[in-house]
């Protein structure tokens, strides 16, 4: 399938062996158009890849097959700083990712829904804890799909979308024993709460400093376009614009324009204010859900970090009623689920997360097992400098 995607284009096969077919575990892989791509990066910084001698090569190798991309284009780019969102929860300050990107406030919604209820007495892995999750994803992705943008173009309320008094209220329409119906949920409001005033790694050193870092190529090896000459393989997150509904929707394509995300990289603070945990995943529209399960399992469920992310996950959106499972889960929780109501469907692992606890002085790591090489890694001594 992704050699497939590879061939569209023909100069894919810089990830291809020269019959066309995928290179396999034990094949030796040379990149020497991407070695030198990252070599002008090295000498030259950012302004290589916007404006140098590589900026020439992919505007070259997307004239030749008509695409759209200019000089001027990426000249033009701006990297955008923006103020992480953050709330409390059971004590605890959570810190994560921003719009454009929607993970983070939907996240600190969810959280924030969660709080008026006793989660933790719900009991790990229980039919009734599973259900109070997935009606807080339901009525989150609501919001999610409605109400984001890019603030460059469209006003988000963001300080309403994470209030306490709007998460309160939207707790309050859950039915703590039987599945509300997505076709009867709409977004809330946002506005009147607001205040005047998609491969993922994290990293911490033990002077506590950490890095929680989520990129994506959208699909499996993205566009299947690798600019001629640099090895570089380009995206397809264009399709996260919004195309379904009518027109003014806050995610609407436009130029100059970044795309809504669901990448929720994430920072969990202890009460000591020191960094706690450090987690993101993979998995698309299911990312936002799959780093909730692990905080919650840490916070409320007091797992250290290797059983935050071994237990089972479920996953709820907002368009379809659908309740997906990792198969795995206890089928006696499974049999109650759909006695509340649920659309039970056993699907395949859930993200991926890396995370890294920090508990009494030991760094504990947990590479999720559900993707094939992922790697915790503990260094002995931190190198000041990389050259």
């Amino acid at each position: 399938m992704a050699s497939a995607n590879l061939k569209y284009y023909s100069n894919g096969s810089a990830y291809l062996k020269q019959d066309g077919q995928a290179w396999v575990a034990g094949d030796v892989l040379k990149q020497k158009d991407l070695a030198w791509s990252i070599a002008q990066i090295m000498d030259e910084g950012a302004d290589a890849f916007y404006k140098g001698e590589l900026a020439k090569r992919i505007v070259s190798a997307f004239t030749k097959v008509g695409g759209i991309i200019s000089h001027e284009d990426l000249a033009a780019y701006q990297v955008k700083d923006r103020t992480p969102v953050q709330t409390t929860y059971r004590g605890k300050q959570v810190i994560s990712m921003p719009p454009v990107s929607g993970g983070g406030v939907t996240l600190i919604q969810m959280l924030n829904m969660l709080e008026n209820f006793p989660v933790a007495d719900l009991g790990a892995g229980s039919a009734k804890n599973l259900h109070l999750l997935a009606e807080v994803m339901k009525r989150a992705a609501a919001n999610r799909r409605s109400l984001l943008g890019d603030p460059d173009f469209v006003k988000v309320f963001v300080d309403g979308y994470i209030s306490k008094d709007l998460a309160k209220k939207m707790a309050g329409d859950v039915d703590t024993k039987h599945a509300g119906d997505v076709t009867t949920i709409t977004a809330e409001p946002v506005e009147r709460y607001e205040s005047r005033n998609t491969t993922h790694y994290s990293v911490m050193d033990q002077y506590g400093n950490a890095v929680s870092n989520t990129y994506t190529l959208g699909y499996s090896f993205g566009s299947g376009f690798v600019a001629e000459g640099t090895g570089i393989l380009f995206d397809n997150q264009m399709r996260n614009f919004s195309y379904r509904s009518d027109s003014n929707h806050m995610n609407e394509l436009a130029p100059g324009k970044r795309m809504l995300s669901t990448m929720t990289p994430t920072i969990v603070l202890g009460e000591d204010g020191k960094v706690l945990l450090v987690t993101g995943t993979p998995g698309g529209s299911r990312i936002i859900n799959v780093v909730l399960q692990v905080v919650v399992n840490v916070l409320d469920h007091n797992m250290n970090i290797a059983e935050a992310t071994h237990q089972p996950r479920i996953h709820q959106g907002w368009r379809s009623q659908t309740l997906g499972i990792e198969r795995g889960m206890n089928p006696e929780v499974v049999a109650i689920l759909k006695g509340m109501g649920h659309v039970v469907d056993l699907q395949q692992t859930m993200g991926s997360t890396q995370s890294i606890m920090w508990r009494d002085g030991v760094f504990h790591g947990s590479a999720d097992p559900r993707r094939p090489n992922a790697l915790a890694l503990g260094l002995d001594k931190i190198p000041v400098s990389i050259h």
